[in-house]
């Protein structure tokens, strides 16, 4: 312990004792302060491993409720796959009906020809427009040339009226005079 007598007896001047006690009472205070906020953090200790031991089971616990994360990924890969090939073949399908009305196809077949049609043969480019489109045309062509060509419609044929004395306007005449020649009409000559 450092004390002013042993000091002295250093031979060391009362005025450097002073500095070298001062010196050490500010050292042994930041020792005592250090000591202090140990000591509170020695008795925090069981608490924060409490807490700490209670995280660790609901992180547990957690990890055990939540599905494989490789798992989630790849069913999450393989809907988006799936979204994105159907945009895809919405794409080439639009492309390939056009091409077959273009061609001279009827368009109430086009359900039965694209239902059979390869959407693998047309290509798509970066900016999403077919390309190679003929390649699938041909085979729907070849199978279902009858559905080909130009469309008419076309009505009943026009009947025209028997040749003979026009009747006369019904509208203009009044009851009487319509039974009347409805039975002149029908009368036996």
């Amino acid at each position: 312990m450092l004390q002013r007598k042993s000091l002295s007896a250093m031979g060391i001047e009362a005025d450097k004792i002073d500095q070298i006690i001062e010196m050490h009472s500010d050292t042994v205070n930041g020792l005592k302060d250090e000591i202090a906020k140990y000591k509170a953090d020695a008795e925090s200790l069981p608490t924060v491993t409490k807490e700490r031991d209670e995280w660790k089971t609901k992180h547990a616990d957690v990890l055990a409720k939540q599905p494989d994360a490789a798992k989630v990924q790849a069913d999450f890969d393989k809907y988006k796959q799936g979204i994105e090939a159907k945009e895809t073949n919405a794409k080439k399908r639009g492309a390939l009906e056009a091409k077959l009305i273009a061609e001279g196809a009827n368009p109430d077949a086009l359900e039965l020809m694209l239902h059979g049609a390869d959407l693998e043969t047309v290509k798509l480019n970066e900016k999403g427009e077919a390309e190679e489109i003929d390649k699938a045309v041909e085979p729907i062509k070849t199978k279902f040339a009858k559905y080909f060509g130009e469309v008419t419609e076309q009505g009943a044929a026009r009947r025209t009226p028997p040749p003979g004395s026009p009747n006369p306007d019904r509208d203009k005449m009044s009851d009487a005079e319509w039974f009347a020649a409805e039975k002149a009409k029908n009368a036996k000559p």
